[in-house]
């Protein structure tokens, strides 16, 4: 009987694999800068991440929320962010990523 041996890699450092290939992106202006309200500071809430991890058996699917810089087709460069995540991940933690949503929340 033969046992398959498994990897188990950290949420954080698919974040962190995220994070840098979407910063290597030239559209990209930043991330979504998530900011809290009073009530939440009262209540010290955490302030929701502009990316966003979902796993499921063995696939994963990320949401990311970006600020793109002006002059750049959104479309286009929504798609090219979704590819070089998907690469990242798929290159770096060897894990099959199932869908990245791209959310554009603004231009500068």
């Amino acid at each position: 009987m033969s046992e398959k041996a498994r990897l188990l890699v950290s949420e954080k450092v698919i974040y962190t694999i995220v994070r840098t290939a979407i910063m290597q992106s030239p559209s990209v202006y930043g991330l979504k800068n998530s900011r809290r309200n009073f009530a939440d500071y009262l209540l010290k809430a955490k302030a929701p991440s502009p990316i966003k991890i979902y796993t499921r058996e063995d696939a994963i699917f990320i949401d990311v929320t970006v600020i793109l810089k002006s002059g750049k087709n959104i479309k286009t460069e929504a798609q090219h962010i979704q590819e070089y995540v998907k690469a990242a991940v798929q290159d770096e933690a060897g894990i099959a990523v199932s869908k990245v949503n791209v959310k554009v929340d603004g231009v500068k």
